[in-house]
């Protein structure tokens, strides 16, 4: 029966630390393997104590087998077993943060400082009053956009409690609601744990709306409209704590 000879065990072990963390190589002689020939090298990597790849090594749980070879020396019952282990990423590894910004399309009342898009005119020259008008026009606004990409060792059980959500307190260092949850994905991995994405959208102004009165005349909205009557700022995003997730 197939065996490993013990004193490979630790002889024909090497580890060398990186950057990118710790590998360990563990070379093991597996002796006496003689089933059929065509047989061999995978009775050879099956063998009893020889490591399976997503097994941890023996000394380091945190590295984990990645690969097996197999291959006979000079007496062909005798193989030479290469298992490579490699250290699980580290936790500032498995983050990855993108910011993007692009423009969206909008529909204001007002210029850049806040003043209503007002003209007036008179149709006559002893005409008392002028006839004024409000515009609604549309613009592109810039939209800041943060993917924040992680590696989770379970799946997001309750993502529809954040999808459509607005940070309830200040995050990252910006104001209330000024963050919206547009999307959350996840991914199953080989090793059992989950890619997982956060796309979140940027509302310099909030995510609150404002609402305009229009005359029902004219659909247009009144020069000499009061703020807080005529124009007033709605909450329309349910508010979350972002950190219950840990973002």
């Amino acid at each position: 029966m197939a065996y490993i000879e013990t004193s490979s065990l630790i002889n024909g072990t090497t580890a060398t630390e990186t950057r990118n963390g710790r590998e360990i190589t563990q070379v093991l002689i597996v002796a006496d393997v003689t089933t059929a020939p065509h047989q061999r090298v995978i009775t050879a990597m099956t063998t009893a104590g020889v490591p399976r790849v997503d097994d941890p090594y023996a000394g380091d749980s945190n590295c984990i087998c990645e690969s097996v070879n197999a291959i006979p020396l000079d007496d062909p019952t005798i193989f030479q077993v290469t298992c490579v282990f490699k250290e699980k990423q580290k936790a500032e590894e498995q983050y990855t943060e993108d910011i993007s910004a692009s423009v969206q399309s909008a529909e204001t009342t007002t210029d850049v400082d806040g003043e209503l898009l007002a003209v007036r005119h008179k149709k006559r020259a002893d005409q008392p009053l002028w006839d004024v008008q409000v515009a609604t026009v549309d613009i592109q606004k810039p939209q800041l956009r943060r993917t924040i990409s992680r590696i989770e060792n379970t799946e997001p059980l309750t993502p529809e409690f954040y999808i459509g959500k607005v940070n309830v307190a200040g995050w990252r260092g910006y104001p209330a609601r000024t963050w919206l949850m547009t999307d959350i994905t996840s991914k199953e991995r080989e090793d059992g744990r989950f890619d997982v994405q956060y796309v979140l959208a940027y509302q310099a102004d909030t995510w609150d709306k404002i609402i305009w009165y229009r005359d029902p005349d004219t659909d247009k909205v009144p020069v000499d409209v009061v703020p807080g009557e005529g124009a007033k700022y709605y909450q329309l995003y349910e508010e979350w704590d972002f950190g219950g997730i840990g973002l």
